[in-house]
């Protein structure tokens, strides 16, 4: 039996909504060629997701998502504040369930923090996990004795 390269297509879903009209708009970018799957098509766009991790201490990575901008095309959802908590969702779809549309991946979710640029080449957004930001609040921890002995009341 030999090891057989098993590809993965990474597919990206951007929820924008107009800050006006709270109207929602999908746009859907994959870094390869155009596909559909699941009944979307998915436009071959260059883009880059960089910075994806979790550090050794447990905290969360703020990613950065480029995506090519040709003539601004993009320049207006920035500075309208479409991009203002967009939401960013990534699929990580085997290739041969993409070429046989399965429903099977892998999906990592984001929100955009900040535009951090918005050239004519390109746009750039910083993206951070849902339990990263603001309004997030951890639920209260009780430290009583005799887990916690130096803590007294």
């Amino acid at each position: 039996m030999q090891l057989e390269a098993k590809g993965y297509v990474e597919l990206f879903q951007i929820q924008l909504s107009d800050p006006d009209t709270g109207a929602i708009q999908y746009l859907f970018f994959t870094s390869k060629q155009a596909v559909n799957w699941q009944g979307k098509k998915w436009e071959g766009f260059p883009l880059a997701l960089v910075g994806y991790g979790q550090q050794t201490s447990g905290e969360q990575t703020r990613p950065k998502l480029t995506v090519v901008n040709p003539a601004g095309v993009f320049s207006r959802y920035v500075h309208q504040g479409w991009t203002d908590n967009a939401l960013v969702t990534r699929f990580r779809v085997l290739k041969s369930h993409l070429d046989q549309n399965i429903n099977s991946f892998v999906k990592n979710v984001w929100r955009v923090s900040k535009p951090l640029a918005a050239g004519v080449s390109s746009v750039s957004l910083e993206l951070r996990g849902a339990a990263d930001g603001q309004n997030f609040f951890l639920p209260g921890r009780a430290f009583f004795p005799p887990e916690f002995p130096h803590v007294s009341l």
